[in-house]
């Protein structure tokens, strides 16, 4: 899936790392001269809000909507409490989703 989108769109950097897969669809995160995207490869990607780049396949934002979004199909990735007395955490309060080795570690 990387390999086909760089050889199809090579004015974005991927992120190889934040490649997560469910099923058929992929989401992964790339970047161009002026800020970061989601790329959603999947034919239930209506939702997600950003540009259609080819049948299936979105550019999406890093917005509030997509990361509720994501979180329903990756649970793991909802921000949990800590039982820990003091603690900190890399996404803000806004919803956008954290920098790609954060949002994607397991």
């Amino acid at each position: 899936m990387l390999e086909q989108f760089k050889k199809l769109f090579p004015e974005y950097q991927i992120y190889p790392k934040s490649l997560r897969q469910k099923k058929k669809d992929s989401f992964f995160t790339v970047r161009d001269n002026r800020q970061k995207y989601l790329v959603i490869y999947s034919k239930k990607n209506k939702e997600f809000e950003g540009k259609d780049l080819k049948e299936n396949l979105k550019l999406g934002y890093l917005n509030h909507n997509n990361s509720e979004l994501l979180r329903e199909i990756f649970p793991e990735i909802h921000p949990v409490s800590s039982k820990m007395k003091a603690s900190f955490g890399f996404s803000s309060p806004s919803g956008r989703l954290p920098a790609p080795k954060e949002a994607w570690r397991m």
